[in-house]
């Protein structure tokens, strides 16, 4: 019975310490800090708009900025470089679009997000208000985060429906669930020990 129920505490403490691993590796460490994103263009012409992306982790990471589901008409000149962000810090991104000369007056919208190879992407709509000179832009709405761990680093397709809305975590410390696990584990082995004697 003794051995079965230490198997059994076994089983559980390393099943535990797996779940620190994929929790903490899921946390969206990179994020966009300046939602939700407009720009009004006109007809062949080209609009910047700046992003801001914030390193809520503990490591230096090489981010760059991807795009997907743009319209057609509507291309992008200049994504930003990418850029090192510190731990704690944030980097400015400019992103300038361009609109064909026959686009169709009209609201349209594509996505972007912060790459790095730390870092699930969050992608973020980006809205584009196409009109004549002098209209008035109409306001931008706001869009939930979708957070999508396994997409390409190029100009990507719609997303897919298996997308999820993720609300906003506080990233904790990575691990930190291991050192419930650890003292469980030594607890084991001194009882073990004991029984031994």
């Amino acid at each position: 019975m003794n051995k079965t129920l230490l198997f059994g505490i076994s089983i559980i403490i390393l099943v535990s310490i797996s779940g620190c691993y994929a929790e903490t590796r899921s946390d969206d460490l990179f994020r966009f800090t300046n939602t939700p994103y407009a720009i009004d263009i006109e007809p062949g012409s080209q609009a910047s708009i700046d992003v801001t992306v914030k390193d809520f982790g503990v490591q230096d990471a090489d981010v760059t900025i991807v795009s997907r589901s743009l319209p057609d008409g509507i291309s992008i000149v200049d994504g930003g470089k990418t850029k090192l962000i510190s731990a704690g810090e944030t980097a400015t991104y400019s992103i300038t679009i361009a609109a064909s000369k026959d686009i169709a007056p009209g609201t349209y919208s594509f996505e972007i997000a912060d790459s790095s190879s730390t870092d699930p992407r969050t992608w973020e709509s980006v809205e584009v208000h196409v009109g004549a000179k002098g209209e008035a832009a109409p306001t931008a709405k706001e869009t939930a985060p979708v957070t999508e761990e396994t997409a390409p680093v190029t100009k990507e397709t719609p997303p897919p429906t298996s997308a999820t809305a993720t609300a906003t975590k506080k990233p904790g410390v990575p691990g930190f669930e291991a050192v419930f696990a650890i003292t469980g584990l030594l607890a084991i082995a001194y009882l073990v020990l004991r029984q031994r004697e």
